[in-house]
């Protein structure tokens, strides 16, 4: 068997306990590699804590180079293979070299250590028969989710049976949901802390090891990617009283959105509204509904079997209050999702109220976004883009 497990652990605790000398899959042999995340999303306290719970996996199974053999790869900003599958025969050596392990830095490249691991670890150590699973615990998002979750399909591909193991609050469900192999209620666990985890250690060894063998598929993996969705993104923006800076700030947002959703789904659709002359609630306010109900029925114009999204930019506080959530709520019955981004002007606590969730809430966190001026929404493209690429996959 060959497993492959990936970890992605932020500020929890993980219950340390003593290592078992117990083989849970009666002598099958096994490749097991770990991933560790080491960004810097993970305190260095908490690095430990995966360290020591990476030994305590190990620890379960007969390592030996007939048996089951043990990598580790840390991936951050890059990938940085550390242990390699074939290097320890005994699990004393093992063991030692992991707590040796040391903490990088850096942001969460998971798609590009997936890439790593199908292309040249297991590649490099092939070992004819012998199952291939990726478990892989995860306390928030990927850096790059489309990249993410192409690999996790090369990684399918590959013959590789993947379990996910979502903890807390900040993870992404739809992502979790991409790399999880079939069927979701087998091979995807969600829990809400790390404290709970230790208890989940040794039914999912059994589990991994009951995994068989799955043969490669080489047409997949020449032609990764994920099943082709359409989708349609609806951008409004009222750009009355705006500098022509910030008009075209967010016209170039709208289009590197666009950009970061297309190479990820089967087919497209993407219209801008703005709204130059609205009606405004003086002092600086403006009427949002009728933007919003200009986006909604631009979604019920459009052809069926699409997904309708729609972004929002909200750059003042609301003046129509009652009106504009009205339409939040219209458009979530014809299942059209909203986000919204609000500008450093924009009232918050106003468009929680709209959305019916509380400021901060993980259902306000899905929605809404906040960004200090027009100039930094670029920064929120890849984000965006990659809820966007979620909503077609749900």
């Amino acid at each position: 068997m060959r497993l492959l497990i990936i970890l992605h652990l932020g500020l929890s605790v993980v219950s340390i306990i003593r290592t078992e000398e117990d083989d849970v899959c009666g002598g099958k042999p096994a490749d097991v590699v770990f991933l560790l995340d080491s960004s810097s999303s993970i305190e260095f306290s908490d690095f430990h804590k995966q360290i020591r719970f990476t030994q305590e996996v190990v620890g379960l199974f007969d390592i030996g180079s007939d048996r089951t053999r043990v990598g580790v790869v840390l991936f951050s900003d890059s990938v940085h293979p550390t242990i390699d599958l074939s290097r320890y025969t005994d699990k004393t050596s093992l063991l030692s070299a992991i707590r040796r392990l040391q903490y990088i830095g850096g942001g969460t490249h998971t798609g590009e250590a997936l890439t790593f691991v199908v292309d040249k670890v297991y590649n490099i150590n092939e070992r004819e028969g012998v199952p291939k699973i990726a478990i892989v615990l995860t306390d928030g998002q990927s850096y790059d989710k489309p990249t993410t979750i192409k690999e996790a399909n090369r990684a399918h591909a590959a013959g590789i049976s993947i379990f996910v193991i979502g903890i807390g609050l900040n993870t992404d469900e739809s992502e979790l949901r991409a790399i999880a192999s079939d069927p979701d209620g087998e091979f995807l666990l969600q829990i809400e802390s790390y404290s709970t985890l230790e208890r989940f250690k040794r039914s999912l060894a059994i589990k991994a090891c009951e995994v068989e063998y799955v043969e490669p598929q080489q047409l997949l993996m020449d032609s990764p990617g994920p099943e082709a969705c359409s989708l349609k993104v609806i951008f409004g923006a009222d750009t009355s009283g705006m500098t022509t800076g910030n008009s075209l700030q967010i016209s170039t947002f709208f289009s590197d959105v666009t950009e970061a959703v297309t190479s990820s789904v089967g087919h497209l659709q993407s219209s801008q509204i703005t709204s130059d002359c609205p009606a405004s609630g003086g002092t600086g306010s403006k009427s949002y509904a009728p933007l919003l109900r200009k986006m909604r029925l631009q979604v019920l114009s459009g052809r069926s079997g699409v997904e309708p999204v729609g972004v929002l930019v909200v750059d003042s506080p609301i003046a129509d209050m009652s009106a504009t959530g009205r339409e939040v709520m219209r458009s979530k019955f014809q299942n059209f999702k909203l986000l919204a981004v609000a500008l450093s002007d924009a009232s918050v606590s106003q468009m929680a109220k709209v959305f019916r969730t509380r400021v901060g809430s993980r259902e306000f966190q899905k929605h809404v976004f906040e960004v200090d001026s027009a100039e930094n929404l670029q920064s929120l493209a890849p984000q965006i883009g990659n809820l966007l690429i979620g909503q077609c996959f749900e």
